[in-house]
């Protein structure tokens, strides 16, 4: 009696090998298409694949002491200008996710390989969506235990630069204590025709100091609804790109402003962020194709930049699915997921977040 479901289930095995490529497309694509910033990385280049220890990124925490006007043959500063120390991030995200398949289901189905593969098939799908789901959230916390994506709230602080030194959080293995080396912030008490809009605009403005400007604004589901209420049919600014790929968004200057779920609803909290700009010298590694993740328009959508804010996923987890195997313990198929996973940050000081302290978002 076991031959036939153990010949069922190996065909169907086999054939899932041969077709991986094209089921990791389509789960990975899924898992992009459905989340407003992985899928923002993915269009700004800001996904990097690295096998490596850590990622190191290169990091100026004072001006170069020796810039200086001169006549003729004077003789010039050559100071040590050690000014340069590496962000280093060695504490990789680690995230499992299971498929499980109890026996008797595949049993039931022995004499119809169609609908062992549409059973296994949905098992995938909804690991799928159950990483997406639990990666977004990861990227929006600050670590706590080992194996833990340090995300936005482990960098990006809701205090003052002044707040930001004293309490010396440590980011990339450097502490916050240095005026290079801080998030920007603004505390909103009134509403958006008062203080809201005003404050948006001088974080704006503050992250756009140094060249870059940001590209995405995440909020609390509630403060969006109050913005759009204060465009009006009249004012409001439809980012067309991203409602293009299915998410609702408007624009405040040139960012993309998204309600973000994975932010406390009514918190009164958002993000300024910038993904995107220039490489870090010293980066290696792969750069991530965005068109193999594109099984649906086939095209690339962007180049691996290696910009402000980059998630580094290590290639060998990268969604990596092992084959259908019998569970050793009881009596069930088990297919396994992982992913493997950094956040880092070259320059703090053109990220910012903002909080409606008053509590009032209503225009």
């Amino acid at each position: 009696m076991g031959a036939p479901f153990s010949t069922t289930l190996s065909d169907y095995t086999k054939a899932f090998s041969l077709t991986w490529g094209a089921s990791w497309e389509k789960l990975v694509w899924l898992i992009l298409e459905q989340s407003p910033l992985l899928y923002l990385m993915y269009k700004k280049g800001a996904i990097h694949l690295e096998a490596a220890p850590y990622a190191r990124i290169p990091f100026a925490h004072a001006e170069n002491p020796n810039v200086q006007t001169y006549q003729g043959s004077q003789v010039l500063n050559t100071a040590d200008s050690e000014f340069a120390k590496p962000f280093i991030w060695d504490s990789w995200g680690q995230i499992s996710c299971q498929s499980v398949v109890a026996c008797d289901k595949v049993d039931l189905n022995q004499n119809a390989k169609r609908q062992i593969g549409k059973l296994l098939d949905a098992e995938l799908t909804q690991c799928a969506i159950t990483m997406r789901n639990f990666i977004e959230e990861q990227l929006h916390t600050a670590s706590s235990v080992s194996g833990d994506i340090d995300g936005l709230r482990g960098m990006i602080e809701f205090l003052t630069p002044a707040a930001q030194a004293a309490g010396g959080t440590v980011v990339g293995n450097v502490a916050k204590t240095s005026t290079y080396h801080h998030n920007q912030y603004q505390e909103i008490a009134g509403g958006f025709m008062t203080d809201g809009i005003p404050a948006w605009t001088k974080l704006y403005r503050e992250c756009s100091k140094f060249g870059r400007r940001p590209d995405v604004m995440l909020v609390d589901p509630a403060v969006y609804d109050g913005y759009e209420e204060w465009c009006g049919p009249e004012r409001a600014l439809v980012d067309e790109d991203m409602g293009s790929a299915g998410f609702t968004s408007l624009r405040f200057k040139g960012a993309s402003v998204i309600p973000d779920y994975n932010i406390t609803e009514n918190s009164g909290e958002g993000f300024l962020l910038n993904l995107t700009g220039g490489s870090p010298s010293g980066a290696s590694g792969h750069g991530f194709e965005p068109g193999m993740l594109d099984p649906v328009k086939g095209k690339s959508q962007g180049k691996t930049n290696l910009g402000n804010m980059v998630l580094w996923i290590n290639p060998n987890a990268h969604f990596f699915m092992d084959d259908w195997r019998l569970a050793q313990e009881q009596w069930a198929w088990i297919s396994k997921t992982k992913f493997h996973g950094i956040l880092t940050v070259s320059n703090l000081r053109e990220q910012g977040c903002f909080d409606f302290a008053g509590g009032a978002y209503s225009a």
